[in-house]
């Protein structure tokens, strides 16, 4: 058998009521060279089953992994799995509650083949709602991009400024081979930031295309891994802390040319996120919380490179 130019990898977790409109929407696609990898993450209504029909249809052009009792859990670490077994020259990640517009597996394609040095291209989607009485939904904002090669870091600046415009998974295509090279997805993340830590990644380290077009639907649900998040302060401040804590030791391997712009933003945020904890923690004093902030963010390398944050403690200080 011929290798798939793409490989189309879906996590899926408890999604069967909206599986089936993914995968038709993989299907309804104007390019037929693509395989599909349905990921099972341990669902436990009914999904895996409907996975398992388009198996017995258009095997082995579709495949089903279902996770074994060592596997590690969350999107990371299914689309992870998916990736260790695609044939395709591409990557392509649906969410399994989105759905492809019918060019966009062309679209993107043509693009990567006109620009041999980017390593990922992605687009974007419009958000729409499962129930249409919650509104009409609205398109993924785009400015301040320019629809054109960026070159590290640039892209990573401007999705860590602006979570509106980073990709959705939905809405990327990637070479295989430099996703492989970054080492994926992390698989510590397993809800959100899953997808800006592996973007963060590959445009770190790779020229990246973006494009002001259409290309998928995404869908807004009370279900949805985000909206869990923003429901649990706790979970989210954690999740936060590890996400930036991980991005500054990420950065240390960097030449320092790629690394400074990253690397303030990411320190601004830690200091305020650290700040944050403290102040919950009611100490009692101004030199108490000035010493708990202290201790905390000299654990970073980047802040002792750049002494703005610890000016930031002293009475009047400023960033």
């Amino acid at each position: 058998m011929t290798d798939p130019a793409v490989s189309v990898i879906i996590p899926v977790l408890n999604m069967r009521r909206f599986l089936r409109d993914a995968v038709e929407s993989v299907y309804a696609q104007t390019v037929p060279d693509w395989e599909l990898l349905l990921v099972d993450d341990g669902s436990d209504d009914g999904s895996l089953d409907l996975a398992l029909e388009y198996v017995r249809r258009d095997s082995p052009r579709v495949r089903v992994l279902a996770p074994s009792p060592s596997d590690i859990h969350g999107a990371s670490a299914a689309r992870n799995r998916g990736l260790r077994v695609a044939r395709g020259e591409y990557i392509a990640f649906l969410d399994a509650d989105d759905i492809w517009l019918p060019d966009k597996l062309e679209h993107q394609k043509k693009l990567l083949a006109e620009n041999p040095d980017a390593a990922m291209t992605f687009a974007r989607v419009h958000y729409f709602f499962e129930n249409p009485a919650e509104g009409a939904g609205w398109d993924q904002a785009f400015a301040p991009l320019e629809a054109r090669i960026y070159a590290p870091p640039e892209l990573t600046v401007e999705f860590l400024r602006n979570a509106d415009i980073y990709p959705c998974p939905t809405a990327t295509l990637i070479r295989r081979s430099a996703l492989v090279e970054v080492g994926g997805f992390e698989e510590k993340f397993r809800k959100v930031r899953t997808d800006l830590a592996v973007w963060a990644k590959l445009s770190l380290r790779y020229p990246v295309l973006a494009d002001s077009a259409f290309v998928a639907r995404y869908r807004q649900h009370g279900q949805s891994s985000v909206a869990r998040m923003f429901n649990d302060p706790e979970a989210y401040y954690k999740n936060e802390m590890e996400f930036w804590s991980w991005l500054l030791d990420s950065l240390e391997v960097l030449p320092a040319e790629i690394r400074n712009r990253p690397e303030e933003l990411a320190c601004r945020k830690v200091f305020r996120l650290v700040l944050a904890e403290v102040v919950r923690g009611r100490h009692r004093n101004s030199l108490s919380w000035r010493w708990a902030v202290l201790r905390r963010i000299w654990l970073y390398p980047a802040f002792r490179r750049d002494a703005r944050a610890f000016r930031m403690l002293l009475p009047g200080g400023k960033w």
